[in-house]
């Protein structure tokens, strides 16, 4: 009696609350995906001359990838930097930050139209040059770590690889944040090294059509940390009674 109850209130719970599912996407093509806006951070002009302001490294697109929102970051050399993006169901606005309290904060509100998004996407590239990587690490979604928590690319594709953060609410809104990290070859000649997009992360917003992307295995259900402590709840009342 004891088990089926116990089994009766974690269904309960799982069916009121929310899940997102994280997966890897290797070579992602962005097959069947449609975009309702992005948060972008690419290396500009960090690796060969950083002095100069000609390359904004951080930016909010809309959903036809013109910037809304755009700002200069000096990205240092194989260093993790923190970013946070936040979006506000009731009016529509993505808050980005890169950098923390002494890095830029960049705000816009998405089209009415492109709110009903379900997915996120959090794509890394990395051009072809010796030594050189983009890397995501220590992703938290709305309070939770999640796990994948990062991806790197550091050999040549031609494409980008991903996270998938599927089962988005907007309704509800989100913080999800993490830390992006760039290396270059600091002994190659300036011109040799990366700019402009050639090292980049893009958080992108939309919605996943199914059946286009396989992940990798290892994909979690983020509802299950939420389960274990009313399991231990009530195992604690059971053992009193």
């Amino acid at each position: 009696m004891k088990n089926i109850l116990l089994v009766a209130i974690l269904l309960a719970v799982a069916t009121s609350a929310h899940a997102q599912t994280t997966s890897v996407i290797r070579n992602w093509d962005e097959a069947g995906f449609s975009v309702s806006g992005l948060a972008q951070g690419r290396i500009g002009n960090a690796a060969q001359n950083p002095a100069s302001n000609f390359t904004y490294e951080a930016n909010i697109e809309n959903a036809q990838f013109q910037p809304t929102a755009q700002a200069d970051f000096n990205w240092q050399n194989n260093v993790a930097t923190d970013w946070t993006l936040t979006y506000n169901a009731g009016s529509g606005l993505l808050n980005y930050n890169v950098g923390g309290t002494n890095g830029v904060n960049l705000q816009s509100a998405m089209d009415t139209a492109n709110r009903d998004f379900s997915d996120i996407y959090i794509r890394v590239f990395r051009g072809d040059f010796a030594g050189s990587s983009t890397g995501i690490s220590d992703l938290v979604y709305n309070g939770v770590a999640l796990s994948p928590g990062g991806v790197t690319q550091n050999t040549y594709s031609g494409i980008g690889d991903a996270i998938r953060i599927a089962d988005i609410s907007p309704a509800q809104g989100f913080t999800l944040s993490g830390k992006s990290t760039f290396k270059w070859d600091a002994a190659a000649p300036a011109t040799a090294r990366p700019k402009n997009s050639q090292l980049a992360y893009q958080v992108k917003l939309g919605r996943q059509a199914p059946g286009n992307q396989i992940p990798e295995a290892g994909s979690l259900c983020l509802l299950l940390p939420t389960l274990a402590p009313v399991a231990l709840l009530v195992r604690r009342r059971f053992s009193r009674g």
